[in-house]
């Protein structure tokens, strides 16, 4: 681990920190847009219960192409997330390996 790699990983957090609020952001608003359509599909459905509606809100095209959507959001978030906490994990060993140098451990 050399400090060229512990900048880089220190460029590739700050330089992210835009697309992983842009990507928290799609996941909570995709939340929030399934409530609506279930919803909607529930007032679109014939059937009488409310049991029955929502399993047809549960089959729902809406609901199905909500659900593919919504499975690339967490993908994409969890992708810069990881990339972030791993850019973070090669900061700390870089300091780790400094601070042992320097008290003369390595």
């Amino acid at each position: 681990m050399t400090t060229e790699d512990a900048e880089k990983a220190l460029d590739f957090l700050k330089d992210s920190d835009e697309q992983d609020a842009k990507l928290k952001a799609r996941l909570e608003y995709l939340k929030e847009k399934k409530k609506n359509i279930i919803a909607f599909a529930q007032t679109e459905s014939d059937k009488g219960s409310q049991a029955a509606k929502e399993q047809d809100a549960f089959m729902s095209m809406g609901y199905v192409e909500w659900l593919d959507e919504y499975k690339s959001a967490v993908y994409d978030h969890l992708l810069v997330n990881n990339r972030r906490k791993s850019a973070s994990l090669q900061i700390e060993v870089w300091r780790s390996i400094n601070a042992n140098s320097r008290q003369g451990n390595i």
